[in-house]
């Protein structure tokens, strides 16, 4: 069951409503939980104030907004600031990323080890 404003995934199915489908490099592992209300955020770079929403966080990776595109390296260290966690220090890298309906810019993340 997909969450409030999270896309349900479909493997055997064609997709609803969708005028333009959607093509993913890699399909995600585990449910993401949405941080929408909340006031999560990375900084991304080791010596940098480059700030990202958290838009939503799972076991496999992050999905992150900007507000203005960006490029990333293909391994990025960031640090999470997310509710009920310390702030987290991961190493990401940037698998999807798409314009927003609002002019803002989501990054898909996986987490690197």
């Amino acid at each position: 069951m997909a969450e409030a404003g999270v896309p349900a995934i479909s493997i055997n199915h064609a997709p609803a409503a969708p005028s333009t489908p959607r093509v993913y490099a890699m399909q995600r592992k585990a449910e993401r939980v949405s941080m929408t209300g909340t006031n999560a955020y990375a900084m991304l770079g080791e010596h940098t104030t480059r700030r990202a929403r958290v838009v939503d966080l799972g076991f496999g990776g992050v999905a992150i907004e900007m507000d203005a595109p960006e490029e990333l390296p293909e391994n990025v260290l960031a640090v999470l600031h997310v509710p009920i966690l310390p702030p987290v220090r991961v190493s990401l890298k940037p698998v999807w990323s798409q314009q927003t309906k609002q002019g803002t810019y989501r990054v898909g993340c996986a987490f690197v080890s």
